[in-house]
């Protein structure tokens, strides 16, 4: 697949501009030096369809890996340019390729023509594969610093990995104390002790990533099927808003086929949650003491739930999105609308986390504000606006932190240019700014008239931050493809490998919101800013979509109405575009 890359080269138009070139190699020559296994694998890969047999990992025995080739759609991030799209496909066969250790042999359970593999027949496979990798590894250490170098990083960023890695299984393997690797693995009894030791020593994935029905499975304390314990090479990490969706369910929920975002802020303490999933506690009984056990969970210690990593601060942040809602003492929360308001912006913040991690998260299976002119020839000058920033203090303060520990991990793994360093320590100052005025907001205290004029700036800031070329005023960049600065993007984030569909979640144009302030130094007055317009729909499988297809939904001319592709509790609440006002 690496060999599939094409090659970045730099190449000159007709005026004499340079411009980057991808050129890709002979496809067929390059897949004609490998086994016929391994060319239908690929073909998998870039067909992209949805369960089917390994072609690398199907046995004499007919013992054979399932796997979901629809999760192979590049998607996020890595679609803008070839190369991208190889690691893409690389990262996510390495997250996923699953080398079982099981324990108890599975009830394999029929659905329609298909059958599971039974999980001791594909260990008894897949182990010395696992195994001789291990040895591999064990023998040759910079291969062992190498895997780290890419595997430590991640785990800093987003989470734990939720299946074994070389840390949990190279020390058990190292007890061993194998000479001859071919004679050990021929012996049954070796790789069933192998099996037992692992079974005592390391704990099984919190998170079912393939289908505990059509993949191989095994039986719980309870007779309910589960993903056996097992060995990725970059296994998909942990992550607590994926574990949520897991937990309600099915089969966890029996018959609770899809999940929704709500599910998430609920978790993470939103009071008006209950309200708009009071039909799904209906339906079914157990799933609010799950969400209620999540909830006090996460309230009790945030750190603890989330984790010490970026991806958890930044689910913080999306918590403190969630709980800044209707009654949060302000004059403005006392509405309705405000919580409509606050699920978008935590809905929106939560979508563009999992677009932008989408390779490595384990699925459960800019505008220029403020006016530039200044009045030259006056003896008393124009009153200026008094600006405003929501004052979400614990989300301020939790972004100061995100960016922070951002900062540090990528100094420590040593993965920044000093250009970028310095756009992160910019974002982390305008958090910090931000946080200081927010203070004053909720205190009732005056804004100095030097930070009232900052507060109309964040916005070019942020761009001179965000996008490369842009200068400190917020000029001066240059784009050959406009769609790369539009904001909309989709990511799926739950898969249902029964019915063959998936959970989209996705952002659009911007609402323009009109927010009714009233303050000691503004008094009333209406602000005017801007919030995200958030959609999630189911959406089949094998067309896991990507922000390429996305956008010519959500920019098509003339528009398309995409209000049906939005979630129950905020459809109809914007006003029309155009002759409203």
């Amino acid at each position: 697949m690496i060999e599939l890359a094409p090659k970045k080269t730099e190449a000159e138009d007709e005026s004499g501009r340079s411009y980057t070139k991808y050129v890709d190699p002979n496809k067929a020559g390059v897949l004609a030096k490998y086994p016929k296994a391994v060319q239908d694998e690929i073909k998998l890969m870039e067909a992209a369809q949805g369960q089917a047999p390994s072609s690398v990992f199907t046995f004499a025995d007919s013992s054979a890996a399932e796997e979901d080739y629809s999760q192979y759609t590049v998607r996020g991030h890595y679609t803008k340019n070839g190369i991208l799209a190889t690691y893409f496909k690389v990262m996510m066969w390495f997250g996923r390729a699953h080398f079982l250790i099981a324990d108890n042999a599975a009830k394999v359970l029929p659905v329609g023509e298909k059958t599971a593999s039974d999980a001791i027949a594909l260990t008894a496979n897949m182990q010395p594969i696992a195994l001789l990798i291990t040895e591999v590894i064990n023998k040759n250490p910079s291969l062992y610093t190498q895997w780290q170098n890419i595997f430590d990083p991640i785990t800093a960023l987003i989470g734990l990995s939720d299946d074994l890695s070389f840390y949990e299984v190279l020390p058990i393997w190292k007890e061993f104390n194998v000479n001859d690797f071919g004679a050990w693995s021929s012996d049954k009894k070796n790789l069933h002790d192998f099996m037992k030791k692992a079974h005592e020593k390391c704990a099984p994935p919190a998170i079912a990533g393939l289908s505990v029905l059509y993949a191989a499975a095994e039986e719980d304390s309870e007779g309910n099927n589960k993903q056996p314990m097992g060995w990725r090479l970059f296994g998909q990490r942990f992550t607590y808003d994926s574990f949520i969706h897991h937990l309600v369910s099915s089969p966890r929920l029996y018959g609770r086929q899809m999940v929704s975002g709500m599910d998430i802020m609920k978790a993470f303490g939103s009071k008006a949650a209950d309200g708009f999933l009071a039909e799904d506690y209906k339906r079914f009984p157990a799933m609010q003491p799950i969400l209620n056990s999540l909830a006090e969970e996460i309230s009790a210690d945030p750190g603890r739930a989330f984790g010490k990593t970026y991806y958890g601060s930044v689910l913080n942040e999306i918590a403190t999105q969630a709980r800044f809602e209707q009654g949060s003492g302000f004059y403005f929360t006392e509405s309705p609308a405000w919580t409509v308001k606050a699920l978008n912006s935590a809905h929106g913040s939560w979508a563009e986390l999992r677009h932008d991690t989408i390779l490595y998260v384990k699925q459960s299976y800019a505008e220029m504000g403020g006016a530039a002119y200044e009045p030259t020839f006056r003896t008393e000058p124009i009153p200026k606006m008094i600006h405003y920033i929501e004052p979400n203090l614990a989300f301020w303060k939790n972004a100061v932190n995100s960016t922070k520990l951002l900062t540090a991990l990528f100094k420590h793994f040593n993965m920044i240019q000093e250009y970028d360093l310095q756009k992160l320590q910019e974002l982390t100052d305008l958090c910090v700014k931000a946080s200081e005025i927010v203070e004053l907001e909720i205190k009732d205290k005056p804004v100095s008239a030097e930070d009232n004029i900052w507060i109309s700036t964040i916005p070019r800031k942020l761009s001179h931050v965000i996008l490369v070329g842009i200068d400190s005023a917020g000029d001066g960049a240059y784009f050959d493809n406009d769609d790369m600065v539009k904001m909309a993007l989709v990511a799926d984030v739950f898969t249902n490998a029964e019915t063959n569909t998936v959970l989209e979640t996705a952002v659009g144009t911007p609402y323009r919101i009109y927010v009714p302030l009233n303050d000691g130094q503004g008094g009333k007055r209406i602000a005017v800013g801007y919030c995200f317009n958030y959609y999630e729909f189911p959406h089949p499988i094998s067309d896991r979509l990507t922000d390429e297809k996305w956008k010519e939904r959500v920019y098509a001319d003339p528009a398309e109405n995409l209000e049906d592709f939005k979630p129950e509790w905020s459809k109809g609440i914007a006003l029309p575009a155009e002759g409203s006002f």
